[in-house]
């Protein structure tokens, strides 16, 4: 069993209370952030490669979100920089007696070795939208070289409503490649439904989606765990939760497992190993009952450099 290497950050700024861990697509990096009334505080790490290199300081410093900004997603680009999604909030007052309220979601890419973070790109406007139920974003299955999912809320009738997700495929550079919307869902309006989309070393991607009560929704009912993130989150009545995996040229070819999440479910978490293999873990009501699901993805390039 290796050493326990406790990172003290007490001195750089970050709070403890709002922390988010993100690892580099090889693994050999790390970047801590946290948000603070606009304020991005970030910290870059270097992980040992081998038995006598040790956890070293990279870098660290701030940057400021733009008024009425929200930092929704952290996530690596292939080329060592880090992806940072926010959303921003305006209203058009142009009608008379209305006021539209108008999301917009960008990305922005931090270089943590010249502590350069770029300008904000537009990659999502939503006008007449005040909710978006989650947002997802990786290094991309294709050539297109980033990922995001964004669901959000489009309509409420009667006792449903309807969620849009939308596919973003974009440069980590912040060119849009392309955008259309898919997996429409009609939901009770006790639940919102959600995406989450993680790259694997091998090429292709696993997608798992999954519904939340109300009382959830903005929050992330199962949660992507890479080794050094905080675990899990728990949240109540986690249901249909299906999890399917994508090729590395964009197509849905697999298979749900897990697929049996009933509404007893009170915690789930998921991780897809270095070695392509799917982890999820799933614990029932408030019982001691428990199940892991391993599931071996199959690999679509001979290596994950």
């Amino acid at each position: 069993m290796g050493d326990l290497i406790n990172i003290f950050i007490a001195d750089k700024t970050v709070d403890d209370l709002n922390m988010n861990v993100t690892l580099d697509v090889r693994l050999s990096s790390l970047l801590i952030t946290s948000s603070n009334s606009g304020t991005i505080n970030w910290i870059a790490y270097n992980l040992p490669q081998d038995d006598n290199s040790i956890i070293n300081h990279l870098a660290n410093d701030t940057f400021q979100l733009s008024n009425n900004s929200s930092l929704c997603y952290v996530f690596p680009n292939i080329n060592g920089s880090y992806g940072f999604i926010t959303s921003e909030l305006s209203y058009d007052n142009s009608v008379p007696n209305e006021s539209v309220p108008i999301i917009s979601i960008y990305y922005m890419f931090l270089t943590p070795l010249n502590h350069q973070i770029s300008e904000k790109y537009l990659l999502h406007y939503a006008r007449n939208v005040s909710e978006i139920s989650y947002i997802s974003c990786s290094t991309s299955y294709s050539e297109h070289g980033n990922v995001c999912l964004i669901t959000e809320l489009v309509e409420s009738f009667q006792n449903s409503k309807l969620f849009i997700t939308y596919q973003i495929d974009f440069l980590s550079s912040g060119s849009i490649v392309g955008i259309h919307a898919q997996f429409p869902q009609l939901m009770n309006t006790n639940y919102s439904t959600q995406f989450d989309i993680q790259p694997l070393f091998y090429g292709g991607a696993v997608l798992t989606s999954w519904n939340v009560k109300k009382d959830n929704i903005n929050k992330r009912a199962l949660h992507p765990i890479p080794p050094l993130k905080k675990a899990d989150i728990t949240v109540e009545h986690v249901t249909n939760m299906t999890t399917n995996i994508i090729s590395n040229k964009g197509s849905i070819i697999g298979s749900n497992f897990g697929n049996n999440l009933n509404n007893q479910t009170t915690k789930a978490q998921f991780i897809v190993t270095k070695n392509n293999t799917h982890i999820l873990y799933v614990v029932y009501g408030t019982t001691n009952e428990w199940d892991i699901f391993v599931t071996n993805i199959p690999k679509f390039r001979n290596d994950y450099d």
